[in-house]
């Protein structure tokens, strides 16, 4: 498990991811789409 708020970190060493807002899951699945999604969700 690793916890981080640097997602290029977490791209780099992962193949799954959960992203949490407020203690929440918000999202979930392959690092590579998950981590796209959240990134244009937070834009």
């Amino acid at each position: 498990m690793l916890i981080s708020h640097d997602l290029d970190v977490v791209a780099r060493l992962t193949d799954q991811v959960v992203v949490l807002h407020e203690g929440r899951v918000v999202m979930h699945g392959p690092v590579a789409t998950t981590l796209d999604s959240a990134k244009e969700r937070m834009k």
